[in-house]
């Protein structure tokens, strides 16, 4: 059997993990943003004849993408975080009532903002792409 204290141990570190996976979603969503709309913009200034309109199609596709699937993997992060935040918080309860740490369970707000904020500029980006791509001919 696990002891207590090696089972809180082992919480805090998903815990960490799960929360080092929020901004690591979100440093991909950056990444591979700046790739597409760099590319994109190489593709619009370097030649002298406008680029094929399914270049901007797919453009729009992939931006819509790479922001789908960043969006869900910082809620996935925050889902995992919720659960063994909560367990870690019940093991304590349950366990050691009379130790010297205490965790009450988690809220919703305010351990929300930061993930909040990845998610409106990851839309607010690729809303922004949409709009002004470079490879459109509007």
């Amino acid at each position: 059997m696990i002891s207590d204290d090696k089972l809180y141990e082992v919480l805090a570190d998903l815990i960490a993990d799960r929360k080092k996976s929020c901004t690591d979603a979100f440093t991909l969503f950056i990444k591979l943003y700046v790739a597409i709309v760099g590319g994109a913009v190489g593709l619009a200034i370097a030649s002298q004849n406008p680029p094929p309109p399914a270049y901007a199609v797919v453009s729009n596709i992939l931006v819509g993408i790479v922001a789908a699937v960043a969006i869900i993997l910082i809620w996935d992060a925050k889902l995992g975080w919720w659960k063994f935040r909560e367990s870690q918080s019940r093991i304590v309860k349950e366990n050691a009532p009379n130790r010297s740490y205490h965790f009450p369970p988690p809220y919703w707000w305010p351990t929300l903002v930061g993930e909040i904020a990845m998610v409106v500029c990851i839309a607010a980006a690729a809303i922004l792409y949409w709009m002004f791509n470079p490879l459109s001919s509007n």
